[in-house]
């Protein structure tokens, strides 16, 4: 209390020309307010007294309307952050309308390649496989929250050596009769490996068939949510059909693919047991590629192109590369097998903060 009067003292200072303008000798009353702030026994009366005799009253109510100012003026500029770490670096205002949480994660992965002389360099030979290590993912994200209607995404991964994007989206959450609107680029609702987390994976890979049968990471819009408790679960959107690139671009006409999901969970006991079922379907324009397999906005024939990588990615050759399948769309499904992590073991090295 001390420390606020003398502060108070210092800001009536400030006025102290005024007061004492009016007086015959002020520069006699401006020495004797300094000394009166100074002073171990400072007191109202005292400074009311160097003031040309202000009364105390008076000096209160000149402070109190310079605090008071002070205050809205601080107000004004907005509210402050208080920020704490909780799986990552939090921000957020003192009335919690914005919020922010900065994280990342980090996958590092090693190996050895043992191989003959005719698969690496025979005629049909998929070439060199030599040992080494490297980051299979270097991931900062940047989660957003304001004002509890809106938050937003942002993953950018490093492991390429150039930016890529990947979960790049905003959200409306708790939307009536809809549930959660999502706009941006991020995973289409198809298959369970391709929506659960990396940082929950068994190995550092999802299964062989996803490079060639499941759509990935797009540009779209999808509404999602849940019924019946949680038990029940949807999501749908529509999306560019070839945007999973590093800029996350798609260029063409027409190229668009509508993707919807549906599990229903009719038995779970936590910890102990559970029983899900999930269907998805993906209805896709074929995009337009030239006649080397690469897209192409003129010029090029709709084709599917499928290939896919070992789920050992460390200098892996492309497995059975493949384009065709002339024609528009169609549905595409896959049947999926998992095996306990008590049976399993790779190495690996992981690091995490937060989950994108």
């Amino acid at each position: 209390m001390d420390i606020l009067r003398r502060l108070s003292a210092l800001i009536l200072w400030s006025l102290v020309p005024c007061a004492l303008s009016a007086q015959s000798d002020s520069a006699r009353s401006a020495v004797g307010l300094q000394a009166s702030i100074s002073s171990p026994t400072w007191s109202v009366e005292s400074v009311g007294a160097n003031a040309g005799g202000l009364t105390r009253e008076q000096v209160e109510k000149i402070v109190e309307e310079r605090l008071r100012a002070i205050r809205a003026e601080s107000t004004s500029q907005g509210p402050g952050l208080r920020t704490y770490w909780r799986n990552g670096f939090i921000a957020e205002s003192e009335d919690k309308a914005f919020r922010l949480h900065l994280g990342g994660l980090m996958h590092m992965e090693g190996g050895w390649w043992r191989a003959s002389d005719g698969l690496m360099n025979g005629p049909d030979g998929v070439g060199p496989l030599n040992d080494g290590a490297a980051f299979r993912r270097a991931r900062l994200h940047i989660l957003g929250e304001m004002y509890d209607t809106v938050t937003w995404t942002l993953e950018v991964g490093f492991e390429n050596r150039l930016p890529q994007f990947f979960n790049v989206f905003a959200e409306i959450p708790h939307l009536p009769y809809v549930g959660t609107l999502r706009v941006g680029h991020f995973r289409e609702p198809f298959g369970m490996d391709s929506l659960t987390s990396y940082n929950n994976y068994t190995f550092l890979e999802r299964g062989l068939v996803q490079d060639p049968f499941v759509p990935f990471f797009n540009m779209g819009a999808m509404i999602y949510g849940n019924l019946l408790e949680q038990r029940m679960t949807y999501a749908g959107g529509v999306f560019r059909s070839n945007s999973d690139s590093f800029n996350a671009a798609d260029f063409g006409d027409g190229n668009y693919a509508y993707t919807g999901r549906l599990t229903v969970n009719p038995f779970f006991e936590e910890g102990e047991h559970a029983l899900h079922l999930g269907a998805a379907y993906s209805y896709r324009v074929l995009p337009q590629l030239n006649a080397q397999g690469q897209p192409a906005t003129a010029g090029g024939e709709r084709r599917a192109q499928l290939s896919s990588r070992p789920e050992f990615r460390l200098n892996a050759p492309t497995l059975a590369p493949f384009t065709g399948i002339d024609g528009i769309g169609g549905p595409t499904s896959y049947l999926q097998v998992y095996k306990s992590k008590r049976n399993a073991a790779r190495f690996a090295w992981a690091f995490s903060v937060g989950h994108p």
